[in-house]
């Protein structure tokens, strides 16, 4: 057995943005297998606007909700805000582990900037 991950279980993270609002774009699952990279690219985001943009995301599980609702109580104790764009399964997931009503959660990007004046 290879020590790779196969391709389809591989997410790809990017960030874009500005130094006052900055998207965390996730494509692929979000998984124990995959969180690592999510985590430290979140940890490294220190700006005052973080939006997490989920809808290439095909699903995700507890430890990536675990580590959505860490980034949550991270920012949220360092007076920096946060956001959420999810398509309909993440959201599902989301709604059922009662993640969902800790922070603002939008059904799109533009809906989501927005919302912070960008």
């Amino acid at each position: 057995m290879s020590g790779t991950i196969p391709e389809e279980a591989r997410a790809i993270i990017s960030l874009s943005g500005d130094d006052r609002l900055r998207v965390l774009t996730v494509e692929g699952p979000l998984t124990l297998s995959t969180l690592f990279p999510f985590q430290e690219a979140w940890r490294a985001e220190k700006g005052p606007v973080l939006i997490f943009d989920l809808m290439g995301v095909p699903y995700a599980d507890s430890s990536a909700m675990g580590s959505i609702v860490n980034a949550h109580v991270s920012r949220q104790n360092s007076g920096r805000k946060m956001a959420v764009v999810a398509q309909e399964r993440v959201r599902k997931v989301m709604g059922i582990t009662n993640v969902a009503s800790l922070f603002p959660l939008f059904h799109t990007l533009e809906e989501a900037k927005s919302s912070f004046g960008s």
